[in-house]
């Protein structure tokens, strides 16, 4: 199967992507650094019972909650303004620049509670408090902070991509904010490392673009199983109609990334359409179902179409 619609449930997954943070650590806190460094990042849960069970790290710990450690207030990060006038691709380099200071949360727990199942209206009120709170973010975050500062550029085309990966028999997921600016493509997100967040917009296509995680998730050491793009965003920052996160869904263990890369690619010029078609009958168009599904599975005779409850999509299969 080419591609799929995906049910749109909260965000209750694991979205453990992958990043290195460089944590600043003082003379005080050398075992902090050298328990951290022997441990496995990729496992927040794990890191963190870890260094409590170190003596001198609880003791440390316990310090600070006991105010004995004189603690400076964190930076709030400074929201860009974004004039009409900037260059866009400069822009979104200080929409990045400002997701990044917020620094990636590495303890397992969001401290903000969103949902799949809204529309802009939620995105926008939660990205207002994470602006607000100034906490440490994740991925998914990342994406609500990108989309919500991008809804004033009006020239850009955003488009949410997930991520399944996996490593070592356990699963990562990721998500990403793919934007597109006169047929250039780049990224905003953040993640612990690096080359799985920001990119440039300088790739000519939404395949290359993927083709450019697809080789830094195998530069990480994952293999990159699935991905997921939905319906671009909507302009309308308080809008309550449902976001589609996951429309169309890319096996990468089934074909060779050519095909892939080229789905990836036609649906993006597509995908507008796609929109505007489910914004006014609720449902995707029938020409989704003939472009993206495999017609070599003749047997496996599959219709689409809408869940009765909160507009969710969802694949029904008949036998």
């Amino acid at each position: 199967m080419l591609g799929e619609v995906q049910q749109l449930d909260d965000f209750n997954e694991d979205d453990s992507d992958l990043q290195s943070q460089n944590t600043s650590v003082d003379d005080d806190s050398e075992n902090l650094q050298r328990a951290v460094k022997n441990t496995d990042l990729a496992d927040e849960e794990t890191t963190a019972r870890s260094l409590f069970e170190d003596p001198e790290v609880r003791e440390k710990v316990l310090r600070i909650t006991n105010s004995e450690v004189p603690l400076k207030e964190p930076p709030i990060p400074t929201c860009p303004i974004i004039e009409p006038s900037t260059k866009i691709s400069k822009s979104l380099y200080q929409i990045q620049k400002y997701i990044n200071a917020f620094e990636y949360n590495h303890t397992g727990q969001t401290f903000f509670c969103m949902k799949r199942d809204r529309g802009m209206k939620h995105v926008t009120t939660i990205a207002k408090e994470i602006m607000r709170d100034a906490f440490p973010i994740q991925c998914v975050e990342g994406v609500f902070l990108g989309t919500y500062l991008t809804a004033q550029i009006k020239s850009v085309t955003r488009i949410p991509v997930s991520f399944k990966s996996e490593v070592d028999g356990k699963v990562y997921r990721h998500i990403i904010l793919a934007v597109e600016h006169k047929n250039k493509w780049g990224a905003l997100g953040i993640s612990r490392r690096k080359t799985l967040a920001y990119k440039e917009m300088k790739y000519d296509s939404l395949g290359d673009l993927m083709k450019e995680y697809k080789e830094s998730y195998e530069g990480s050491w994952h293999e990159l199983l699935k991905i997921y793009v939905g319906l671009p965003f909507s302009r309308d920052s308080f809008s309550s109609t449902k976001l589609q996160w996951r429309v169309l869904k890319v096996l990468l263990e089934d074909r060779s990334w050519e095909k892939n890369s080229a789905l990836l690619n036609k649906f993006s010029k597509d995908c507008g359409a796609f929109l505007e078609y489910f914004c006014y009958t609720g449902e995707l168009p029938p020409a989704f179902v003939a472009s993206y599904y495999d017609t070599d599975h003749e047997t496996r005779k599959s219709s689409l179409k809408l869940g009765k409850k909160g507009g969710k999509l969802r694949k029904t299969t008949k036998n």
